[in-house]
């Protein structure tokens, strides 16, 4: 019995079909000269355990088939450290959020096993910012990867001593921050079009809602940038300022939603509330107010900017 051709066959099905034949000429060569050498040591062929023997000191097939793969890590030693501190940081802030549930739930009479978020959802909301941070710190690893960033680094490019820089503890609970924020966004029914974003539903918190999330997609690049270069640029304060800037436009473009017309909507979206224009002002002052306070972002990272040190 041919084991060899066994072992060579073995390999080839762990490999992609345009290396395969390749590789198994080249392993195929590899074997026979090693059997070529241990049969001449011996003077005579070897039997089928000799055979078993030099073939598993050749390496399981799989291990071997791994060495002429362009094999990849999903997050490289240089970014391995950052993530596994976000994760940490992700476990510490989701048991505050549980806590936080669980002290309310309690608060209020609850007497459940698992009051408040509930072990179900906890463990689903962790799963999702696992996978989320898992493919953040993929993607930006392979785009510096494919860059060579580590390995062009300029010395001209550090920046000044005097240039501001985030704690990494602040960078991290903000990018998890985010992603928790835009979670919680995703709570609220909204039809991503263009008529949900330009107000022409009538659907004033939908509307608002959307350029929060569009602020959210917008601000948290910057922070991923920040986790590898932790020192404040015209760059990255620019994505802020834009990110902020989407929400005072969301606010403009919700306000302008007439609250009667919004009413109509609440109504028929939630026919058992008591919605009344009373109630419906309200959301006219927390989105003003929430517009507001990202006008004076603005205007602070603007003023930021135009005092960076050169």
């Amino acid at each position: 019995m041919n084991w060899t051709a066994r072992y060579v066959a073995q390999v080839k099905s762990y490999l992609p079909s345009k290396d395969r034949d390749d590789v198994a000429e080249e392993i195929q060569s590899l074997l026979e000269d090693k059997i070529s050498d241990r049969e001449e040591e011996l003077q005579r062929n070897l039997n089928e355990q000799e055979t078993f023997a030099l073939l598993r000191d050749f390496g399981h097939p799989l291990k071997v088939a791994s060495a002429y793969r362009n094999n990849g890590v999903l997050i490289s030693e240089e970014l391995f450290p950052i993530y596994l501190l976000v994760l940490r940081y992700l476990v510490i802030v989701l048991a505050a959020l549980y806590a936080v549930s669980f002290f309310a739930s309690y608060v209020n009479g609850s007497r459940d096993l698992w009051p408040g978020v509930g072990l179900g959802d906890l463990v689903d909301m962790g799963t999702f910012y696992f996978g989320a941070i898992t493919l953040v710190f993929h993607l930006t690893d392979r785009a510096l990867q494919k860059r060579d960033f580590l390995a062009n680094w300029n010395p001209n490019k550090l920046p000044s001593e005097k240039a501001e820089t985030e704690s990494l503890f602040t960078i991290v609970v903000t990018f998890i921050v985010i992603l928790i924020w835009f979670k919680a966004l995703n709570l609220v029914p909204v039809e991503h079009t263009i008529d949900e974003l330009f107000g022409n539903t009538n659907n004033r918190l939908a509307t608002f809602v959307l350029w929060l999330k569009l602020q959210a997609i917008v601000t948290l690049p910057a922070y991923i940038w920040l986790l590898v270069r932790p020192h404040w640029t015209p760059g990255k304060r620019a994505l802020i300022v834009i990110a902020n800037l989407a929400v005072v436009a969301g606010g403009a473009v919700a306000l302008s939603i007439d609250s009667a017309q919004f009413v109509n909507v609440l109504a028929e979206t939630f026919p058992n509330a008591n919605v009344t224009i009373e109630r419906v002002n309200v959301s006219t002052w927390i989105i003003g107010g929430w517009a507001g306070a990202c006008l004076l972002g603005v205007v602070y990272d603007i003023r930021k900017i135009l005092r960076t040190p050169k």
